[in-house]
């Protein structure tokens, strides 16, 4: 039992030196300084901050060598006739119809046989509705 105090007493000893000697070189860091700017360089700043934008509000803007003048666009084609195989639109019924704020949703339609399970609602499909109800908000919405 002596020996293994003086052991444990040595080697706390040797490990106390090496610690002191590893980290003898090692400064402590001062936290209560704080770094401040020079007075003189403040007003500097300032004065520089001004004259930079007096001078950029004084100047006018110059024109870009890049820019394209309107006149030497070419115009655009005319639109083509609408297909003759496509109805012709329908009017309002009366002044002022609007189409309605709501979402239909079609799903699951096929008949489930009795003893069948019905065909779950897929995530995707979820997501799209979800995102209806964000995104366009509607009053109504029909599934």
């Amino acid at each position: 039992m002596g020996r293994a105090t003086s052991f444990f007493r040595d080697f706390e000893e040797v490990f106390r030196i090496v610690l002191e000697n590893m980290f003898a070189h090692l400064q402590p860091i001062n936290l209560t300084r704080r770094r401040t700017i020079p007075v003189p360089l403040i007003p500097l700043v300032l004065v520089g901050g001004f004259i930079f934008l007096f001078w950029t509000l004084r100047s006018p803007p110059k024109a870009s060598p890049f820019v394209i003048k309107p006149s030497l666009f070419i115009s655009p084609p005319p639109y083509p006739p609408p297909p003759s195989y496509l109805p012709a639109p329908v009017e309002p019924k009366a002044r002022g119809m609007v189409v309605p704020h709501a979402v239909h949703y079609v799903y699951g339609l096929k008949p489930v046989r009795e003893g069948e399970k019905p065909e779950e609602l897929p995530y995707y499909a979820y997501l799209a509705m979800r995102s209806a109800l964000i995104n366009i908000r509607p009053k109504k919405m029909f599934l």
